[in-house]
């Protein structure tokens, strides 16, 4: 006798329907589904966890051309401080005072 819960659950499935347990086998295809649709958001987790990476350390890189330009006549004081301390939220960091 197959144990059908040692099993990954779309050959479970299949083997339930073949012995003709079809609630069984409805079970265990809602189970691949969810597993399917675990995968998929570990997938695009991982993906939204690289892009948040790459997008902070791209910030990292352009903090100091910003602050290169506090108290110069190129930008508007109130203006360069709303973006600094915007990077910087972003960042995790103290605002500008």
């Amino acid at each position: 006798m197959i144990d059908l819960q040692t099993l990954p659950a779309d050959e479970a499935e299949r083997i339930a329907y073949a012995e003709g347990f079809t609630g069984t086998a409805a079970l265990f295809a809602r189970i691949a589904d969810l597993e399917a649709e675990r995968d998929r958001l570990t997938y695009e987790l991982t993906q939204a966890n690289e892009t948040a990476e790459s997008l902070r350390d791209t910030l990292y890189f352009a903090l100091p051309f910003v602050e290169d330009h506090e108290g110069s006549d190129i930008y508007k004081p109130a203006y360069l401080k709303t973006v600094l301390n915007r990077i910087r939220a972003a960042l995790g960091e103290d605002p500008v005072k």
